[in-house]
């Protein structure tokens, strides 16, 4: 049973990983902010967590509160803020780069302390950079 909860800013970066990690194991994506913004939230999340094997990519922190539990990792990718203005920049998304300052001054404080409540209970992984991605991606097992 594998489950990951993959959580940043940078979507372009969150939607990279998520695809080594299909590709190396076969777990299903699932966007969750899609859920997260379902109007029957409830019975999403509760129709989720019955699969035992998946991978949830979100920019949203209220994931951690609302699947956290369940999951068996967190992957927080924290690129540098540089990073994911130059992403923005790149992909014309004007609007995350002043959600990159945000993200960076306000939650990003919050889901490093939520991810230390965590402690040893579960695998918890902070991406800054892609050699990190890459290593992580590398070392994934692929579940029987």
């Amino acid at each position: 049973m594998k489950r990951w909860i993959v959580l940043g800013e940078n979507s372009t970066k969150m939607y990279r990983l998520t695809n080594w990690m299909h590709q190396k194991t076969g777990l299903e994506i699932i966007n969750g902010d899609e859920i997260i913004e379902h109007d029957n939230r409830e019975q999403a999340i509760e129709a989720l967590l019955n699969n035992n094997e998946w991978v949830v990519r979100t920019t949203y922190n209220r994931a951690l509160t609302l699947m956290g539990d369940e999951a068996n990792g967190v992957v927080f990718v924290d690129f540098p803020l540089w990073k994911n203005i130059l992403d923005a920049i790149l992909h014309f998304n004007f609007k995350r780069v002043k959600k990159a300052f945000y993200y960076k001054r306000v939650k990003r404080p919050w889901v490093l302390k939520k991810l230390d409540q965590f402690g040893v209970e579960k695998q918890v992984i902070i991406i800054k950079n892609r050699r990190t991605m890459r290593r992580f991606v590398k070392n994934l097992t692929v579940p029987n």
